[in-house]
């Protein structure tokens, strides 16, 4: 309590708007709720009630994860606290990863661990399933065996889960992963039954054919786990989205059928231009809007910087079929001078048919690294329109004492968005917080 006393009289939060290549006085200061959780980027998701349901740990040094649930007011519904350790003295050599959320229609939540030795003597992996209810009590847990155990791959590594309606009535439970036999790496992916309830059977198997292992041809580097993507689309499917990494410059996009076939994939590997493929959103006519933090190749002792970049994909064959990047007013166009760096984390769909962009932006420090832990990190958004023609309806910045990382915004009713952030308190890396921040689409903070 202390602590975030502190933390709240530290903090100054300034919201400036970006015309042209002038900054405006600081608007006003304040925010809705900082909580000593951190929010771990890429395991967190929008809920229908214009909240996020979030992983958390306590700092970064701290196992414990924790599932929350944010409602539109900032305030919390719920925590569960997760032991990432068992506390059983004959079980200690047990490691559980908090994979991810999902929210089912009813608005309940699952939330799936992976525990790699659950008894701590050797044995291979089981996936465990917690569904928590509006009042965050566990209202069922159930384990089973990794379905890939005996499938030809060496390892799978979980990385987030869907709850849709399926094809045979009622809804089922779609996981992702990421895959490695041999040298090989690939997306892996399975479905399991749910029934009215949304509950899992305790001795549940996949739906048949619906675990399916797609190699990446051609991919080297390493893929997050926390970043990897899958959303059903409108057409009843899904859209699996990985971003690559900053040093390969590649990413992936596959599209599949309501089971988890495969209809098309978009590859992009290149030697000149990153391009991570972090978040996406649908528009009308069948396309899908790609939001990417690209950003050039080193080139000597020269640091170049990166930016919010959006593709444009045909949702039927995966077809690009347009590429804008938004470069920030003060990088320098010919890229030759140290500059910002533009983190993307987010794209938000607004009612009036744009699309709000979101992510962080970082100054690059004295040695061309980039100062992400200290003031030289804010928020930042742009909103754009479906065109996407390279210049942005809206630039906010919001600045911090602190380190200022925007994870996801949602929008709510009254023009007004809620955005959730992560910052750094005391100028220490380890210590963090989350942050809900009830904004304006300029950036001012609602009284």
């Amino acid at each position: 309590m202390q602590r975030n006393l502190v933390c709240i009289l530290s903090l100054i939060i300034v919201a400036v708007l970006f015309s042209a290549c002038e900054k405006t006085e600081p608007q006003d200061e304040g925010f809705v709720k900082v909580y000593n959780d951190f929010v771990i980027f890429g395991k967190t998701i929008k809920t229908s009630d214009g909240g996020f349901l979030v992983i958390t740990t306590d700092n970064v040094y701290d196992n414990r994860r924790n599932a929350i649930k944010v409602n539109a007011q900032g305030e919390k519904d719920w925590q569960v606290f997760l032991d990432y350790n068992s506390p059983n003295a004959e079980s200690r050599t047990v490691v559980k990863n908090f994979v991810n959320i999902a929210e089912t229609p009813d608005k309940l939540a699952l939330v799936l661990v992976e525990e790699l030795d659950p008894l701590g003597v050797g044995m291979p992996p089981v996936l465990k399933f917690i569904k928590v209810n509006a009042d965050g009590a566990t209202v069922q847990s159930v384990s089973i065996p990794n379905p890939f155990q005996n499938s030809g791959i060496d390892n799978i590594s979980f990385a987030k889960l869907a709850v849709t309606p399926s094809n045979a009535g009622g809804y089922a439970l779609s996981l992702v992963g990421i895959t490695t036999t041999g040298s090989l790496k690939g997306i892996g992916v399975v479905q399991y039954p749910l029934d009215a309830n949304f509950n899992l059977a305790a001795n549940a198997t996949p739906i048949a054919n619906s675990l399916q292992n797609y190699f990446i041809s051609g991919f080297s580097g390493t893929i997050s786990t926390d970043l990897i993507q899958i959303k059903p689309t409108s057409d009843n499917g899904f859209v699996i989205l990985a971003p690559g990494n900053r040093t390969a410059h590649n990413g992936f996009v596959i599209k599949t059928d309501n089971t988890l076939n495969e209809q098309w994939r978009f590859y992009h590997r290149s030697v000149n231009e990153a391009k991570n493929l972090i978040d996406f959103a649908e528009m009308p006519g069948n396309r899908l809007m790609i939001l990417c933090q690209a950003g050039y190749l080193d080139r000597g002792a020269v640091k170049n910087d990166d930016d919010f970049l959006v593709m444009i994909i045909d949702n039927t064959n995966g077809d690009v079929l347009k590429e804008v990047r938004y470069r920030d007013v003060d990088n320098n166009p010919n890229n030759t001078i140290k500059a910002d760096a533009n983190v993307a984390r987010a794209i938000t769909p607004l009612r009036n048919g744009n699309f709000l962009l979101v992510g962080d932006q970082s100054d690059y420090a004295s040695n061309g690294s980039i100062d992400s832990h200290t003031e030289g990190t804010n928020l930042y958004m742009l909103e754009i329109t479906p065109e996407a023609d390279g210049t942005p309806v809206r630039r906010v910045i919001i600045e911090s004492s602190f380190g200022l990382h925007g994870n996801d915004i949602v929008e709510l009713e009254g023009d007004r968005y809620l955005a959730l952030c992560s910052k750094h308190s005391f100028g220490f890396t380890q210590y963090r917080d989350m942050v809900l921040m009830e904004i304006f689409p300029d950036g001012n903070f609602v009284k």
